[in-house]
C-alpha cells in the first residue's frame, strides 16, 4: 500500500515532506526518522497520518535519496506494531510486557513437551529391546534433535516481532535487559534439575530392587545342605555378585551354582553400590554370607542419563535466555541503524544538491568550450552543441540526423577506425586525435574523447564525444617533429656521435643514439652521465682527458683531444673527441658540447704502421740485401745497413744527394765495361700500365764490384705510382748464384764428358759387333769392354739419383736402429773389393760394443764412398786406416768412423770446396768420378744427426771422420779406443 506520511514538527510553518512506500517483505530496522524541513507555501494541503514523531521505521534494501526541489526518500519498510492509528489496536506497555514474557515461556514449554510425546510414541518403534540407560540416553538425543530448532525459531520470531513494540513496552525491555534473560535461565535450570532428580531416584528404585531379588536367591540357595560338602570356591559369572561358592555337578537350580560357607573370605573387588549381609546355619556350622554388588551390574545401573538431561536443560535454558536478550538489545541496535542511515540519506541530498550545481558549471563550461556531439547506437547524430557547428561551419539542423562521417577528412585510413570502433563496441572510452574536414573545406584538428554510455537494461543506447580544437598545436608538433627528423637525420646519417653536458655543475648529461652504437649499446640503455663516461674512459688516459677539459674551461681554448673508451662488449676503442665550451657573462663556464669519432681502425693503422715500419727496419738491417729508397723529388731518402757490405761504400754520404749523383758514385766502384753504367737505363718506361699506389718494376741487371768487395750484385729498380717514395734500388748479392750457375755449366760438361767417354766406347764397339766378322774370342773382348762402360755410366747414373732422392724425401725413407758400429764398419770392410795391388785396410776399434741410431743400409753406402775414395786418391800405395774414434762434442759423446790415406792430398783451396756438389780435385780426369761422392756422404751423415769432418795435406794425404751421436758409451768404453792396436780383416769376424 502507498501511505504518504507528514510529520509535524515544532511550528506550523516547519514540517517534514516525507513520501514512503510501504511494503510487506525483507525489512530490517533503521530506528527513529529524523527529519528535514523546509517552508512550504501557506495554500498547501496534505494528508496526515497519526505518526510519532519517534516511529520506527524499517526500511528496505532500495532507500534512495533525489535531489529536487523537496526532499523525497522512497524506500520499502514497515510500520512495526502499534505505529500507525488506522485498524491498529494499542495494548498497555505493561500488560504487554508481562505477557510477552509468559507466551513465550509456554510456547517453549508447549514445544518441548510436544517433542517428548512424539519421541514417547516413536522410541519403542525405532529401537525396541534397549537396556534403560541406552533407552534414556536416545529419548534425550532426539528430545534435543526435534525441540531445540523449534526453540530458537520460535525465539528469533518473538523477538523480531516485539522488535517493534510501542513506547512502553521499550521502556519495560530497556530497564529489565539483564533482569528478563536472567530469569528465563534461572527457570529452565529448575526445570532441568527437577526432570534430573526425578530420572535419578528411578532409576535407582529399579536398580535396589533387581539387587534385592538376586540376592534372595543367593541365600536361599546357600541354605541347601549340599552347600556342606562344597569344593574349590570360584567367582559367580551369572548371578553378577562378588559371592564366592563351591561348583556343583547337581543342584536344585540348573541355571544357577551353589553357594559355600568359604564365601566369607571372598574379598570385593571394588567398593559396590549395593549390598546385603545375612546370617545361615549351613549344618551344624553358623555362617554369615555377604553380597555385593559387581561393577558389570553397577554399570547397568549408571545415572547417565541423568547426567545428560542436566546439561541438555541447562543448554536450552542458556539458549532461551540469550533470545530474550537479543529481543530486548536489537531494538536499541535498529535505532541506532535507522539514525546512521538517515542521517546518510541527508548527507547524500546535500551532495546531490551540490552536484547538480557543479554539474551545471561543467556543463556550462562544456559547452563553451569544448564541441559536444551525441549519436545514437545507429550512428545517427542526435545532439551537437554551438562549439561543434561553429568549428565545423554547419548549423544545428545540418548536423542533426546526419551521420558523423560527414564531417571526416580521409586523413585517417580505414584501420584506424576500426580500432576506434573495436575499442567502443567493448565499452571502453576512445581517446585519440581525429582530423576533421568543414564545410568550407579546410582541415582542423581536434583531441577527442568517445565514451559509449550504457542503458537500463545495461546495453548502448548512445555515444557521447566531447573534442577540442588543436589545430594549432598539431602544426607546431608537426613543424617541431619535421625539425626533429632533420637533425636526427643529420646526426644519424654521420658517423659521429653527439654528447651534451647541459650544466657543468651537474654530473648528468646527453649523448645521442650514435653515440650509444659506437659504444655497443641501445639508445638509452644506460645512464648518461659524468659517472658513466668516467667509468669507461681507459684508466691511462683519465688524467690527460680531464686536464684537457679544465685547460678548456681555463684557457677557453678549443678541446680536441683522443682517448680509449670501455665498449659493451668490454674491450676499449679510440675516439676523437671535440668539443666547445660555452661561458657566461662573468667568463664561467655554464656548457660543453661536442662530438665523438670512432677513430680506432686509424689509430690500428698507425700502429701497425709504425709496427711494419720497426719490422721492415729490422727487416732492412738483418736482410743481406740493400735498399735504397727516393722521395719523390729524387733524392735519396733512405739507405739499409747492408748497403755499406754489398758496395764497400758508406751510405750516410749519400742521404739527400740527387739520383744522377748517386748513379755516379755507385757505378764509379764497378768493374769497367758494364753493360749499365747509370740508373736512368734501369727506369721503366712512363707509359707502363699500372694503377696507382703499386710498384712497376723496371729493368734488372748484374754488376760487378771492384775489390776489395769483388761481388756480384743484381740491381732492380722500382717505381711508385703515387705514395711518399717514388723508386726504391734494390741490390742482392748474387755471388753464390753466379758461382753455382758455373758450377752447374761445369757439371753439365763433366757429367756430358763422363758419359760421353763410356758412351763412345759402347757406341764404337757395338759398331764393329755388327759390321765387322769378329773371332769369338774377339767378341767376348769387345761385350767385356762394353759391360765395364755400362757399369760406368750406371754408377754415375745411380749417384745422381741417389742425391736427388736425398734431397726431395730428407731422411724420410731412412730405417733407423740401434747398431753396432764395429760391426757395421766390419761388414763395409769385408764387403769391399780393394785393388789387387793392393793392401786391405787396417783396422782399430774396440771389442765392446758401441750403439749409434742410425740407418744401417746408408751408413755403409756413405762409408763405403769414402773408403773407395781414400783407395781411388792414393794412386801410388800407402796404407789405408780406419779407426773407430770418440771425441766429446757439445757436452754430448760422439763415435766416428775415421778413414786416413797417404795419397795425393788436398790444397787448402781445395779442401774448401770439397763437397760441393758436381767439383772433383782432380782436374786431368784420370781418376773416375762425378763429383757427388762426398756430396751424398754429407747429406747422409747430417740427415742422421751426424757430421763430416775432413783434413789433409797435399802430397800426404787425407783424412775423413764421419761423426754420429752416441747411444751408449761408458768411460771405459773411450778409453779403450786408445788402446786398440791396427789390424787387418782378412776373414769374416765371428760377431
Amino acid at each position: 500500500m502507498n501511505i504518504e506520511v507528514l510529520d509535524f514538527q515544532g511550528h506550523s510553518d516547519q514540517f517534514a515532506d516525507v513520501r514512503l512506500v510501504f511494503h510487506d517483505q525483507d525489512t530490517f530496522h533503521l530506528g527513529h526518522l529524523q527529519a528535514h524541513y523546509r517552508e512550504y507555501p501557506p495554500q498547501a494541503s496534505f494528508r496526515k497520518a497519526e505518526v510519532d514523531s519517534e516511529s520506527d521505521l524499517c526500511f528496505g534494501k532500495n532507500a534512495r535519496v533525489r535531489s529536487s526541489a523537496e526532499f523525497a526518500a522512497e524506500c520499502s519498510f514497515a510500520l512495526r506494531g502499534g505505529a500507525c492509528a488506522q485498524g491498529i489496536g494499542m495494548i498497555p506497555g505493561s500488560w504487554r510486557s508481562v505477557l510477552g514474557s509468559a507466551r513465550l515461556l509456554i510456547e517453549f514449554l508447549l514445544i518441548v513437551a510436544g517433542c517428548e510425546v512424539a519421541v514417547m510414541f516413536l522410541l519403542p518403534w525405532l529401537a525396541p529391546g534397549l537396556a534403560a540407560w541406552q533407552e534414556a540416553f536416545l529419548d534425550a538425543t532426539m528430545l534435543s534433535v526435534m525441540a531445540a530448532p523449534l526453540v530458537v525459531w520460535r525465539a528469533h520470531r518473538m523477538a523480531h516481532r516485539m522488535s517493534s513494540a510501542p513506547t512502553a513496552f521499550d521502556d519495560f525491555l530497556h530497564t529489565r535487559n539483564g533482569v528478563l534473560p536472567a530469569v528465563v535461565f534461572v527457570v529452565g535450570v529448575g526445570l532441568t534439575a527437577s526432570l534430573a532428580w526425578g530420572l535419578h531416584q528411578q532409576t535407582q528404585r529399579a536398580a535396589q530392587s533387581r539387587f534385592d531379588h538376586l540376592s534372595s536367591r543367593l541365600i536361599a540357595l546357600a541354605s541347601e545342605p549340599q552347600a556342606a560338602r562344597g569344593r574349590p570356591l570360584v567367582l559367580d559369572a551369572t548371578l553378577q555378585t562378588q559371592a564366592s561358592y563351591a561348583l556343583y555337578e547337581l543342584g536344585s537350580d540348573g541355571a544357577q551354582h551353589w553357594v559355600a560357607g568359604q564365601a566369607l573370605a571372598a574379598q570385593p573387588a571394588h567398593p559396590a553400590l549395593f549390598d546385603v549381609t545375612q546370617d545361615l546355619q549351613v549344618g551344624a556350622r553358623p555362617l554369615r554370607l555377604q553380597v555385593r554388588s559387581t561393577p558389570r551390574f553397577d554399570a547397568d545401573n549408571s545415572q547417565a542419563m541423568s547426567v545428560w538431561l542436566a546439561l541438555l536443560g541447562i543448554m536450552l535454558s542458556a539458549m532461551a535466555a540469550v533470545s530474550v536478550w537479543l529481543m530486548n538489545t536489537g531494538r536499541a541496535r535498529a535505532a541506532q541503524l535507522a539514525h546512521t542511515m538517515t542521517q546518510d540519506l541527508l548527507g547524500a541530498q546535500r551532495e546531490a544538491e551540490k552536484a547538480s550545481r557543479e554539474s551545471a558549471a561543467l556543463v556550462s563550461t562544456l559547452n563553451q568550450f569544448s564541441m559536444v556531439c551525441v549519436t545514437s547506437p545507429d550512428g545517427e547524430i542526435t545532439d551537437v552543441n554551438d562549439a561543434l557547428c561553429q568549428a565545423s561551419g554547419y548549423g544545428k539542423d545540418e548536423l542533426l540526423g546526419q551521420n558523423p562521417r560527414m564531417l571526416g577528412s580521409g586523413e585517417h585510413d580505414p584501420f584506424f577506425w576500426i580500432a576506434v570502433w573495436q575499442t567502443l563496441l567493448h565499452g571502453q572510452p576512445w581517446v585519440g586525435e581525429v582530423c576533421n574536414r568543414s564545410k568550407d573545406g579546410a582541415l582542423y584538428w581536434v583531441q577527442c574523447v568517445i565514451s559509449p554510455i550504457a542503458g537500463a537494461n545495461g546495453e548502448i543506447d548512445r555515444y557521447i564525444s566531447i573534442a577540442y580544437d588543436i589545430t594549432d598545436t598539431h602544426r607546431a608538433q608537426a613543424e617541431l617533429k619535421a625539425n626533429a627528423e632533420r637533425y636526427n637525420l643529420a646526426i644519424d646519417g654521420g658517423s659521429d656521435g653527439m654528447w651534451d653536458w647541459m650544466n657543468v655543475n651537474a654530473q648528468d648529461e646527453w649523448w645521442s643514439p650514435q653515440f650509444y652504437r659506437l659504444l655497443g649499446y641501445e639508445p638509452n640503455e644506460i645512464p648518461a652521465n659524468l659517472v658513466i663516461f668516467d667509468s669507461m674512459l681507459h684508466p691511462a688516459d683519465q688524467k690527460a682527458t680531464f686536464v684537457a677539459i679544465e685547460k678548456a674551461f681555463k684557457d677557453h681554448q678549443p678541446f680536441d683531444i683522443e682517448y680509449r673508451l670501455k665498449t659493451k662488449s668490454g674491450g676499449y676503442r679510440w675516439f676523437r673527441s671535440r668539443a666547445k665550451v660555452y661561458f657566461d657573462d662573468f667568463g664561467a663556464a655554464t656548457r660543453m658540447a661536442g662530438s665523438i669519432q670512432d677513430v680506432h681502425d686509424r689509430k690500428e693503422a698507425q700502429a701497425k704502421l709504425r709496427e711494419h715500419s720497426q719490422q721492415m727496419s729490422a727487416i732492412f738491417s738483418l736482410s743481406p740485401d740493400a735498399f735504397v729508397s727516393f722521395d719523390m723529388s729524387g733524392h735519396v731518402s733512405y739507405i739499409s745497413p747492408a748497403w755499406s757490405h754489398l758496395t764497400g761504400m758508406s751510405g750516410h754520404g749519400l742521404i739527400g744527394t740527387d739520383e744522377v749523383t748517386f748513379s755516379d758514385r755507385l757505378f764509379e766502384r764497378c768493374v769497367p765495361g758494364q753493360a749499365v753504367c747509370s740508373l736512368a737505363a734501369l727506369r721503366p718506361m712512363d707509359h707502363a700500365e699500372a694503377h696507382e699506389g703499386e710498384a712497376v718494376d723496371g729493368g734488372r741487371v748484374v754488376i760487378e764490384m771492384k775489390p776489395p768487395a769483388r761481388r756480384m750484385l743484381e740491381v732492380r729498380l722500382s717505381r711508385s705510382e703515387g705514395g711518399t717514395v717514388s723508386q726504391v734500388l734494390h741490390l742482392r748479392d748474387v755471388t753464390h748464384e753466379t758461382e753455382v750457375d758455373q758450377m752447374k755449366s761445369a757439371f753439365l760438361s763433366m757429367a756430358a764428358h763422363e758419359l760421353r767417354t763410356p758412351m763412345a766406347s759402347i757406341y764404337g764397339f757395338t759398331e764393329l759387333l755388327l759390321t765387322r766378322e769378329l773371332k769369338p774370342e774377339k767378341q767376348k773382348d769387345l761385350l767385356s769392354r762394353i759391360y765395364r762402360q755400362s757399369e760406368a755410366m750406371a754408377a754415375i747414373i745411380n749417384e745422381l739419383l741417389d742425391l736427388a732422392r736425398i734431397e726431395a724425401r730428407q731422411g724420410k725413407d731412412f730405417s733407423f736402429k740401434a747398431i753396432n758400429l764395429a760391426d757395421l764398419v766390419g761388414d763395409v770392410i769385408r764387403d769391399f773389393k780393394h785393388p789387387q795391388d793392393r793392401q786391405a785396410p787396417l783396422t782399430e776399434w774396440p771389442d765392446e760394443p758401441i750403439m749409434v741410431w742410425v740407418d744401417r743400409q746408408k751408413m755403409q753406402q756413405a762409408t763405403l764412398n769414402v773408403l773407395s775414395n781414400a783407395y781411388k786418391y792414393s794412386p801410388n800405395g800407402g796404407d789405408v786406416h780406419v779407426r773407430v774414434v770418440a771425441q766429446d762434442l757439445h757436452g754430448k759423446p760422439h763415435v766416428g768412423v775415421q778413414i786416413e790415406d797417404h795419397g795425393l792430398g788436398l790444397s787448402p783451396e781445395q779442401l774448401a770446396r770439397v763437397g760441393e756438389r758436381f767439383y772433383r780435385a782432380d782436374k786431368s780426369g784420370s781418376i773416375p768420378g762425378t763429383g757427388l761422392g762426398v756430396t751424398i756422404v754429407k747429406e747422409i751423415i747430417e740427415l742422421m744427426g751426424g757430421h763430416v769432418a775432413m783434413s789433409s795435406e797435399q802430397g800426404q794425404g787425407s783424412t775423413f771422420t764421419l761423426w754420429l751421436p752416441c747411444l751408449e758409451a761408458s768411460p771405459s768404453q773411450f778409453a779403450s779406443l786408445d788402446e786398440v792396436q791396427p789390424a787387418r780383416l782378412t776373414e769374416p769376424a765371428d760377431h
